[in-house]
């Protein structure tokens, strides 16, 4: 579980959770002894949703990106130009990529801003919200 702060208005009651995607120890019904439960990309809990349990990060996994900012809109969020508040998302020195260190950000994130900045770190996006202190033109949201 990540100790970053989660939102409980735009999770719900999976805010919990962190934000990792990881499926949750908190879980311990999961009937799925399969399922990793300290590896991103795997559901909390291995199971189809009940009613309207499904909070808008579920929606946020598809419609983030610019031109379907659907959900974006909704919530009040606005698409990162990647130049506000630029000196806390890039390294203090450039960093010079070897041509797989480059692929291998680009199969992760294709925005190839990504691949110079601190945002193709894991650990770094975790955290991200902790940079809100610093920040003196934008606030980034965790979801």
């Amino acid at each position: 579980m990540s100790s970053s702060w989660t939102s409980p208005i735009h999770s719900g009651p999976y805010h919990k959770y962190g934000n990792r995607g990881t499926a949750s120890p908190l879980a311990e019904d999961d009937p799925d002894p399969v399922i990793p439960k300290d590896e991103p990309g795997h559901p909390i809990k291995h199971q189809w949703a009940k009613g309207n349990a499904i909070p808008t990060s579920q929606c946020m996994v598809c419609h983030i990106h610019p031109g379907t900012t659907v959900m974006n809109s909704y919530l009040g969020y606005m698409w990162y130009d990647e130049e506000t508040d630029g000196e806390l998302m890039y390294p203090a020195k450039a960093k010079h990529l070897t041509a797989e260190e480059f692929a291998r950000s680009t199969a992760a994130n294709p925005d190839e801003a990504a691949a110079r900045g601190n945002w193709s770190d894991p650990e770094f996006l975790a955290n991200l919200t902790d940079l809100n202190t610093q920040t003196k033109h934008s606030q980034f949201a965790d979801f």
